[in-house]
């Protein structure tokens, strides 16, 4: 009854953040207008949008590639085999705060692969370790790139800084629990004493054994081979995805690649903290807030905004669709 109730509350804050999204979304939307989205539509470089969506996708196979490599370290698989898997629970992250329904991908490697659940979710942990950092790296240049170029009000500057200070405070927890077994084991043995009963404790006994599949994981000579590409590919994969946003705006306006690099180094954390699924609405909203800082009117950098986002969700939610047809099929199973 507990466990249903829990449920129930997990799926009502689910839909309500991603309603919260949607009228953000809509709200933007209506300030805009219909008819001056319409017009941007029509005015816009399509050339540049093309470009966009490739350098997006090429930003989608660079991820996908870090998981197949460290999953290739316990199992040998096809690339062609593994990404159609991919895209799926590339889809259930975009749909889900936080991206968290990416740790559906184990399920799914587990069912058509036959990798074990544990060597999984180790890849999971990796891979969101190498993104939450590279997220610090751009946050790090935009506060930095902020304090060079832009006179600031001192509220936006404190924000900034207290955000920026709080995501190093996290990935170095991060990291000394992943990285160091007797933190690891210390904070959920700790968590473990505190509820002595309920599903919390049985939450924390459960993270302390995928913490020992991890450390096993990790100890695996070719995991650790693999840790220079893997810094590789996702520096790659953020930079063709700054990219492609920065191509969509400039189809419509011209702006500076810095600045949009800047603003889309602040929006992105925004929208984790949000918990918005997808950053629908609050990260043009963040977008929008400091590219005005560099003086780009509202109208275009939120039309440019929401353009993006529309596009960029449909060749996620399309190659996800595509890829769940091809799951179906018996050879790839």
């Amino acid at each position: 009854m507990v466990l249903r109730k829990h449920r129930k509350t997990e799926r009502f804050l689910r839909w309500s953040l991603l309603a919260a999204g949607v009228l953000i979304f809509g709200a933007l939307m209506r300030r805009v207008g219909l008819g001056a989205l319409a017009r941007m539509f029509h005015d816009a470089d399509k050339g540049c949008w093309i470009l966009a969506v490739f350098l997006y996708f090429l930003s989608m196979l660079f991820r996908g590639q870090k998981w197949y490599l460290l999953l290739s370290t316990v199992q040998k698989i096809r690339f062609g085999r593994f990404f159609p898997m991919y895209l799926v629970n590339n889809v259930m992250g975009t749909i889900t705060p936080v991206k968290s329904g990416e740790a559906v991908g184990p399920v799914l490697f587990k069912r058509y692969l036959g990798i074990e659940l544990g060597h999984g979710f180790s890849v999971f942990l990796i891979d969101r370790i190498f993104e939450l950092g590279f997220i610090l790296i751009s946050l790090g240049f935009s506060f930095v790139y902020l304090a060079l170029n832009v006179p600031m009000p001192a509220l936006l500057y404190q924000s900034i800084l207290i955000a920026f200070v709080m995501t190093v405070f996290v990935l170095a927890l991060m990291f000394a629990v992943l990285f160091v077994e007797r933190w690891g084991y210390g904070m959920t043995d700790m968590f473990i004493k505190w509820f002595r009963h309920g599903r919390l404790q049985r939450m924390f006994t459960a993270m302390r054994e995928e913490l020992n599949h991890f450390y096993t994981f990790r100890k695996n000579d070719g995991v650790t081979r693999t840790m220079f590409p893997l810094f590789l590919l996702t520096g790659l994969a953020w930079l063709f995805q700054f990219i492609a946003v920065w191509l969509v705006v400039i189809s419509l306006l011209p702006v500076d690649f810095w600045a949009s690099l800047a603003a889309q180094g602040i929006a992105i954390p925004i929208s984790i903290v949000s918990m918005i699924p997808a950053g629908i609405g609050i990260s043009a909203v963040g977008y929008q807030s400091i590219m005005a800082l560099f003086g780009y009117a509202y109208e275009p950098v939120v039309g440019a905004a929401l353009l993006s986002k529309i596009l960029f969700l449909g060749l996620i939610f399309i190659s996800g669709w595509l890829s769940s047809l091809c799951l179906n099929r018996p050879e790839v199973r």
